[in-house]
C-alpha cells in the first residue's frame, strides 16, 4: 500500500497548501479526500459509498449541528448587548486592570464569533495605557487569552471534534488540559504582566452588591443556561444551544429588550450561522474517511515501528507545524487524527496522547503568522508584527511544556 501512503503524503500538501493559498478548508479537504481515493485505488461507486456513510455519521451530524448552533447563539450575544453586559458588569467589580486584560479576550473568544478578536481588541487597548503596557505586548495578549479557554470549553468545535472522533469523552479530555489551563494561566500571565504594577480603579468599580450580582448573573444567564442543561442535565448539546437561542430571541437582554426588536433578534438567528465552518467539519471527515478505507496507516504505523519514531515526538511536532502551516485548528486535528488515531493506545495513555495532540495543534495554530486573529490584532494596535510573534510563540510554547508534563504524568500513573 506504498501508493496509499504517498497519496496521505500529497493530499496533506494539498489541504495545506490550498489553505494558505485562501481556499475555503472545506473544499481542501474534499480535495484531499480525492487525492487519496486515487491513489488508493479506490472506485467512483465505492467513493460515494464513503461519502454517504460520512454524511450520515451520527458524529458528523453533531458535530455540524454544534456548529450551526453556537455560531447563531455567539452572534446572537453579540449583537444583543449581552458580551457588552458581560464586560460591563465584570468591569465594575474587577479593580485590576491586568486581571480584565485576561478576561475580556477570553470571553469574546467563547463566542465563536468569526475574527473576535477585533472586537475584543479596541475593548483592552485603553487598558493597557493605563499600565503602560507596550502596544506590542497588549496585542499579543489579546490573541493568547483569546484562546486559552478554548483547552476546556466544552462547545469549542476542535476539542467536540478530536473527542467524538477518538471516540474519547471529552470531559475526560478536559481534565486533562485543566491543569494545563491553570498553569498557563499563571505562567502567561507572569509573562506579560510581571513587569506592569497594579494599576487599579477606584471610581469605575464598586463593591459587590445584591444589584450588581443580579446584572452580573443577568448577563452571564444565557452561557450558564446551555452550560447547565449540556453538562449537568446531559442535555444533546444542540438541543442545549437550541434553548439558549431561544431564550435571547424571545427574552432579549432584560433590561435592555430596546437594543433589538424581537422581530430583529429573529432576523439575526440565520446570518448568525457559520455555514462554511460547518461544511468545513463534513470536508474533515469526509477526509478522514477515506484517509481508514484507504488502508495505508496500517502501513504507516508498521513504517513508523520500523524506523523507530518515537510517537510522542510524532505527536507533538506534527499537530504543532500543521497547526502553523494551516493557520486552523480544525484543520490540524483533521489531518493529525487521520494520521494518529490507529497508532495510540487505550485508557489513560490514549487520552493523553489525543490530549498533547490538541494543545500541540492549539499551540501551533494560535503562534501561526497566517493565524487572522493574530493579523487583525496586529493591523489595530499598529504593532510590530515580529515582536508579536515572538511573544506570542513563547507563551505557546508553555502550552507545549505543560502538555509534555501532564502527559508524562498520565502515562505513569
Amino acid at each position: 500500500m506504498l501508493a496509499g501512503l504517498v497519496g496521505i503524503f500529497i493530499a496533506i500538501v494539498a489541504i495545506i497548501l490550498l489553505t494558505w493559498k485562501g481556499w475555503k478548508l472545506e473544499w481542501s479537504m474534499f480535495t484531499g479526500a480525492l487525492i487519496v481515493g486515487i491513489f488508493s485505488g479506490l472506485g467512483p461507486v465505492e467513493g460515494l459509498i464513503i461519502l454517504g456513510n460520512s454524511l450520515r455519521d451520527p458524529v458528523t451530524v453533531y458535530l455540524i449541528l454544534v456548529i450551526i448552533a453556537i455560531t447563531s447563539f455567539g452572534n446572537l450575544l453579540l449583537k444583543t448587548g449581552y458580551l457588552e453586559g458581560m464586560i460591563e458588569n465584570l468591569g465594575k467589580i474587577i479593580k485590576d486592570f491586568r486581571l480584565l486584560l485576561g478576561i475580556i479576550p477570553a470571553l469574546v473568544g467563547l463566542l465563536m464569533v468569526p475574527g473576535g478578536a477585533v472586537f475584543s481588541a479596541p475593548m483592552i487597548e485603553g487598558m493597557g495605557k493605563e499600565v503602560e503596557m507596550d502596544k506590542d505586548v497588549v496585542a499579543s495578549v489579546n490573541v493568547v487569552f483569546r484562546h486559552l479557554f478554548y483547552l476546556i470549553f466544552p462547545l469549542y468545535p476542535p476539542l467536540l471534534l478530536i473527542a467524538e472522533v477518538s471516540n474519547i469523552d471529552i470531559y475526560s479530555l478536559i481534565v486533562f488540559n485543566l491543569p494545563v489551563l491553570i498553569l498557563g494561566l499563571a505562567v502567561n500571565s507572569f509573562y506579560f504582566f510581571s513587569k506592569h504594577s497594579n494599576n487599579t480603579r477606584t471610581s469605575a468599580t464598586e463593591k459587590m452588591s445584591a444589584r450588581l450580582g443580579r446584572e452580573l448573573f443577568t448577563s452571564l444567564f444565557p452561557f450558564i443556561m446551555v452550560l447547565v442543561l449540556g453538562i449537568i442535565f446531559d442535555v444533546y448539546f444542540p438541543l442545549a444551544l437550541l434553548a439558549g437561542i431561544l431564550f435571547v430571541v424571545v427574552a432579549g437582554y432584560p433590561g435592555r429588550e430596546g437594543k433589538y426588536s424581537f422581530r430583529e433578534r429573529v432576523a439575526q438567528v440565520i446570518p448568525g450561522i457559520n455555514w462554511s465552518m460547518a461544511l468545513a467539519i463534513v470536508g474533515i471527515m469526509v477526509f478522514k474517511d477515506f484517509v481508514q478505507a484507504s488502508g495505508a496507516l496500517d502501513d504507516l504505523s508498521v513504517m513508523l515501528l520500523e524506523f523507530g519514531m518515537p510517537l510522542l515526538l510524532l505527536a507533538i511536532l506534527f499537530p504543532f507545524v500543521t497547526g502553523i502551516i494551516t493557520a486552523n485548528h480544525s484543520a490540524a486535528i483533521g489531518i493529525a487524527i487521520s494520521i494518529f488515531l490507529h497508532l495510540l493506545p487505550q485508557g489513560n495513555a490514549g487520552v493523553a496522547y489525543m490530549g498533547i495532540i490538541f494543545i500541540s495543534s492549539l499551540a501551533g495554530y494560535v503562534a501561526s503568522p497566517f493565524h487572522l486573529c493574530l493579523i487583525f490584532t496586529v493591523e489595530h494596535f499598529k504593532a510590530n508584527l515580529l515582536q508579536v510573534l515572538i511573544k506570542v510563540s513563547i507563551a505557546c510554547s508553555f502550552l507545549v511544556a505543560l502538555g509534555l508534563v501532564q502527559f508524562i504524568i498520565y502515562t505513569i500513573s
